[in-house]
């Protein structure tokens, strides 16, 4: 009898959450033991992932690359042969050499990879487009993976070219300050908060812009007083608009993207007081927790998620104080709506429903965009030591209230703003702590800057969000059980 010693945290990492099963225990491994190909594959794979947590290059490694190598060589004879038939062995195979390529940073490498597992799985997935089986569902969610990471790395703007591939979607044309301004444009630059004025007056975002978060101020001021969703939905149509133009700096995209989420936030709160406030139940199924019911009238939220994380929008645009709060600001409102759904309570180590599916990628974008914004700031942040002794990098907790005020937020906001920051610090430290966010990340070496460093810790989430295998977000933490001190919020110190 052969007895394998599967890796703690490589088993951890594994849980498939549309099928509720780890696909390294009950789908690789029963292939791998009857495909010596494969079998090289999984062992070659496994050993580079063990070597990164031991700080050693997998390169340097001789059992990694010997498997490697014949893994290589009987994948390319199978390939080459006239009548070669496309299977599991060969898809599991080829994602195999694709980890291998991204943990050890061999970009050229990953490009061929990536190009050759495209076109193969989906040539695949098209034959087998009637059958709904489990191998199809993680060959799927595996190309879904490797197609977020590569769109995180181009910068893919997903909602944007849905946008401007619409024959029908009107484009607004944009004024700027140093355009002639018509005297309502100025009446209503007068009655901006202080942060638009400033940001228009850079010449950073046009008034068309600014008007729309002014629209949306006075819709958020009166949003106890009954407001018809038809009000909220003339600013989405607004900011579609402007989203479609050309002329779109970075800035305007970072708050077109947060005000389009303050209007799903909008509409969720006009349905539960238009409701009554029923039970959470009978409000939410009425929201589009679906991807093709956001498509319909209302907001493709995913899409504004991942184009807001492709895009890096995350950081400080401009350099000034007025573009660290635009930045603040623009994440919190987008990773706190995105965090704040929740159809029902999600349970660890059950498979998912595709409405669930959707909620949890959602949820996981909002935690992103929030670790993201937290690790662009943290370079300012002073290391010191918690009463366990570990390194911890301490952060201001953002000013909420004052971002409420210098740009645009409620009370209600702000206080959303603070529960998912504290939430997502928490969180974050723990799936660390956990191992979870350790297996198959590339590892950093002394010549690589901070911002190199974080690129690779938020690469690494947008891939493991792709193959929706982030843990699930499950309730939510409230700052008192945090046990922060007033003012302040550890960030987890990244592992060198």
């Amino acid at each position: 009898m052969t007895v394998i010693h599967i890796w703690a945290h490589q088993k951890a990492t594994h849980f498939d959450t549309l099928i509720g099963q780890n696909t390294h225990l009950t789908l690789c491994w029963p292939v791998a033991l009857q495909d010596d190909m494969f079998l090289d594959a999984t062992m070659a794979c496994s050993r580079a992932a063990w070597c990164l947590t031991q700080r050693t290059l997998p390169e340097s490694d001789h059992f990694h690359l010997q498997h490697r190598g014949m893994a290589m060589s009987k994948l390319r004879q199978r390939l080459s042969q006239v009548q070669s038939t496309i299977n599991k062995n060969v898809l599991f195979t080829m994602d195999y050499m694709l980890n291998i390529s991204y943990m050890t940073k061999d970009d050229a490498a990953f490009k061929i990879h990536l190009t050759a597992f495209k076109n193969v799985a989906n040539s695949y997935l098209s034959a087998r487009v009637e059958v709904n089986d489990e191998i199809s569902s993680v060959i799927s969610h595996r190309l879904r993976s490797w197609e977020a990471l590569d769109g995180y790395r181009n910068g893919v703007d997903v909602f944007r070219q849905r946008l401007q591939s619409d024959s029908s979607q009107e484009v607004a044309k944009l004024t700027h300050i140093y355009d002639t301004l018509s005297w309502q444009q100025c009446q209503m630059l007068a009655g901006a908060a202080p942060g638009f004025v400033e940001l228009v007056h850079l010449g950073l975002i046009s008034l068309e812009l600014a008007a729309a978060a002014v629209q949306m101020g006075h819709l958020l001021d009166h949003i106890q007083e009954g407001l018809d969703k038809r009000v909220s939905a003339h600013v989405t149509t607004q900011l579609s608009k402007i989203l479609s133009s050309d002329r779109l700096s970075d800035v305007e995209l970072q708050l077109g993207y947060a005000l389009l989420a303050l209007c799903f936030y909008l509409d969720r709160t006009i349905q539960q007081a238009s409701q009554g406030r029923n039970t959470e139940s009978s409000v939410d199924a009425s929201l589009p927790m679906t991807e093709n019911a956001t498509q319909q009238p209302d907001l493709p939220l995913k899409a504004v998620a991942q184009a807001y994380i492709n895009r890096k929008l995350t950081r400080c645009l401009h350099d000034s104080p007025v573009g660290h709060h635009c930045a603040m600001w623009s994440s919190l409102v987008l990773g706190s709506v995105l965090l704040q759904l929740e159809r029902r309570g999600l349970v660890e180590n059950e498979p998912l429903s595709q409405n669930d599916l959707f909620e949890h990628g959602l949820k996981s974008k909002g935690h992103i965009i929030l670790v993201a914004t937290g690790q662009a700031l943290a370079s300012s942040a002073s290391v010191q030591s918690d009463d366990t002794g570990r390194p911890t990098q301490l952060l201001p907790e953002p000013a909420f209230e004052f971002l409420a005020q210098h740009l645009l937020g409620t009370p209600a906001l702000c206080a959303l703003w603070a529960q998912s920051w504290q939430a997502t610090v928490r969180r974050q430290r723990d799936w660390e702590e956990h191992g979870q966010l350790m297996v198959g990340k590339p590892v950093t070496i002394p010549e690589d800057d901070e911002e190199k460093k974080a690129s690779i810790e938020i690469e690494y989430m947008v891939l493991r969000d792709g193959r929706e295998s982030l843990p699930p977000i499950i309730g939510s933490l409230d700052a008192e059980a945090m046990g922060q001190r007033p003012g302040q919020v550890a960030l987890p110190s990244r592992r060198r």
